[in-house]
């Protein structure tokens, strides 16, 4: 407890930030600021931009660090954190919000890495200080912080911090004293920072391996997973201590590690304070050397609110839930929670209150759908099971479907389906292309995909069958999703106009039902150009000599009139070969009727010694066009 006293004897009466009001923009329009079109690197953009102003950054890798300077501009991606990367080499912070940002200033869609902040600083990959921007859709991977915040530091600011995947950071580095905490973000000082719908895996610290929050006034940490984290003493997910009344809401916390206690969830609010909001949490196979495998709670927690949680514990002692009684024998508010510890362990400690078969609390096995698979299985015991009027109770849950089916909330983050099955309908029922003129691109129609029954429908894959390329799927809305009661979904079922003829498929959907089909059918009006021979071989002449003439005929194998347009030489050495102008040559600005033919009259006059080489094509409205006859000789 030494670590956690020394701590608590710090000044938690933080002020609370506010954030500065929006600067009223001028007459000039918003800007789009090139990288690197128009500026070399990001940072030159961002010197240069104006508020409203937004800086475009093309795929690459930048090795730079930014700043915003206060500015409220947006610095994003066009391709994607995958192909953009901002690299700062090791030799400082990734990216800097220290001007009173606001949420007007928006990083987004970036790999940010290689940060290293030295002693004694905090924030490897981004430090917001006094601040409150957006952090959005990047990924912030293999950063280092020598106190706090390996990825994520936020000290005295409010930012919206969302979609992010934070992940294989390190805060606590070798050599470093003081906070060492928050290895994925750390928040620290009053704010209200929001931390919603991200990836926090395998990051590591010395508390809170995902998160840490000292003094952190009421943040909000919704919708995340936080998996596969570490700290070395407490708080393998969270570290939680001073005044941080957090909402925690609906986040799936599993395989983190805590060398101390606590593998979950770590909390320790101090006198006088609200503490803590755990509502709808699924915490499953976190470990604790210490106690409390899932969550532990120390401190002065008599006000912290636990609702409708699933605790599942892992190796540790004391149970899956462990309530220290060194500060306050009084534990915290639980109701309707699951704490359960599988092969006869203990799911809440005996420190922690009669909590199972009281106020709604179990301690059951909650049947969940896989061993990697969080939902709960037909049938779970803690479906309905929940208190529907807990503080801070989403509208949806971690998939986005309703969150009370039923006539209770379900505990953990997933609500099980109705039990009504699931009905698969489709509109249209069946796709009509219709008759159409040849055309080298792809028309689209779609088939909406609704769930008309009762319970969750997972979609696993969709596929067309049809003769070669005609059918396909192009932007598609269902594979891999679950669409629940009432919703729908979307394929873009693709025809692609380029062969004469009619034709039939099908669009095959495999889902949790089974597999249902929507037949396809198109006809394609077009001419087809077929060359006939496709190749033309000519002796071998001297050098200026001529050959004799040989013949390609092209026939019209389409389905409706074939227009030629132009026949042309085209390849390593056109100069070689000549089309003979002539009466027999009488494909050029043709017209040919189905079945028609016409014919073209070649020689081979070579310029140079050797192998010589050069393609006929023939250029028409065939969507397939142009229509090639390669041409091969040799010149003596």
């Amino acid at each position: 407890m030494a670590h956690v006293l020394r701590r608590l004897m710090l000044s938690a009466m933080a002020v609370a930030l506010v954030a500065p009001a929006a600067v009223p923009r001028g007459a000039a329009a918003a800007s789009t600021l090139n990288v690197p079109g128009q500026f070399a690197t990001i940072q030159a953009a961002i010197n240069a931009a104006a508020a409203g102003d937004t800086v475009l950054v093309a795929p690459g890798t930048y090795f730079e660090s930014i700043n915003f300077s206060g500015k409220a501009i947006t610095v994003t991606s066009s391709g994607g954190p995958a192909s953009t990367i901002i690299d700062a080499g090791g030799a400082g912070r990734v990216a800097t919000f220290s001007g009173g940002e606001g949420r007007g200033s928006v990083l987004h869609g970036f790999t940010l890495q290689d940060g290293r902040a030295g002693s004694p600083e905090s924030g490897g990959g981004i430090e917001i200080s006094g601040s409150s921007p957006t952090i959005d859709g990047n990924v912030v991977t293999n950063n280092a912080a020598c106190l706090d915040g390996g990825g994520i530091d936020v000290n005295f600011g409010s930012p919206l911090i969302q979609g992010n995947t934070i992940t294989n950071n390190v805060s606590a580095s070798l050599g470093c004293s003081g906070g060492i905490e928050g290895g994925g973000i750390n928040v620290g000082g009053a704010g209200s920072a929001q931390i919603i719908g991200n990836t926090i895996s395998g990051n590591t610290s010395f508390w809170g391996g995902a998160i840490g929050l000292f003094a952190a006034g009421t943040p909000t940490i919704a919708d995340n997973v936080l998996s596969g984290n570490t700290a070395s003493s407490d708080g393998g997910a969270i570290w939680s201590v001073n005044q941080s009344d957090a909402i925690v809401v609906q986040n799936l916390v599993t395989g983190n590690r805590s060398g101390g206690n606590g593998g979950g969830f770590n909390f320790l609010p101090p006198s006088g304070t609200p503490g803590p909001t755990m509502i709808n949490n699924t915490l499953v196979g976190d470990t604790a050397t210490g106690e409390g495998s899932e969550l532990y709670f120390d401190g002065f927690v008599s006000t912290t609110r636990v609702s409708n949680n699933i605790a599942v514990g892992g190796a540790g002692q004391g149970g899956a839930v462990f309530c220290d009684q060194t500060f306050s024998t009084t534990p915290p508010i639980l109701d309707h929670n699951d704490a359960f510890t599988p092969s006869g362990g203990v799911g809440f400690a005996s420190n922690c209150g009669s909590a199972a078969g009281s106020s709604g609390n179990v301690s059951v096995d909650p049947r969940f759908a896989g061993a990697a698979d969080f939902h709960l299985q037909a049938g779970s015991p803690v479906i309905d099971a929940g208190n529907s009027s807990a503080p801070d109770l989403p509208a949806t849950d971690l998939d986005g479907g309703p969150r009370i089916v039923g006539p209770a909330v379900d505990m953990g983050v997933f609500e099980a389906p109705p039990a009504a099955p699931a009905v698969a309908s489709f509109s249209p029922a069946s796709v009509s292309f219709g008759t159409v003129q040849g055309s080298p691109t792809v028309i689209f129609a779609p088939v909406t995909l609704t769930n008309t029954g009762g319970a969750a429908l997972q979609v696993t894959s969709d596929t067309v069958q049809g003769p070669g390329n005609v059918f396909s799927i192009g932007r598609d809305g269902c594979a891999g999703t679950r669409v629940f009661s009432g919703a729908s979904c979307v394929i873009q079922v693709g025809f692609l106009p380029t062969t004469p003829g009619s034709f039939t498929g099908a669009l095959q959907v495999t889902d949790s039902l089974g597999t249902q089909s929507v037949p396809l059918s198109g006809t394609v009006q077009t001419g087809h150009a077929a060359a006939s021979p496709t190749a033309l071989g000519f002796a071998t002449m001297a050098v200026g000599k001529r050959s004799r003439t040989q013949s390609v005929t092209v026939t019209n194998t389409g389905n409706t009139a074939l227009h030629i347009a132009s026949l042309a030489l085209v390849g390593a050495n056109p100069g070689d070969f000549v089309i003979v102008v002539g009466r027999r040559t009488n494909c050029a600005n043709a017209t040919l009727a189905v079945g028609a033919k016409c014919t073209v009259q070649l020689a081979f006059q070579p310029t140079a010694t050797g192998a010589r080489s050069a393609s006929l094509d023939v250029n028409s409205d065939d969507p397939t066009s142009p229509a090639v006859v390669t041409l091969t000789g040799a010149g003596v």
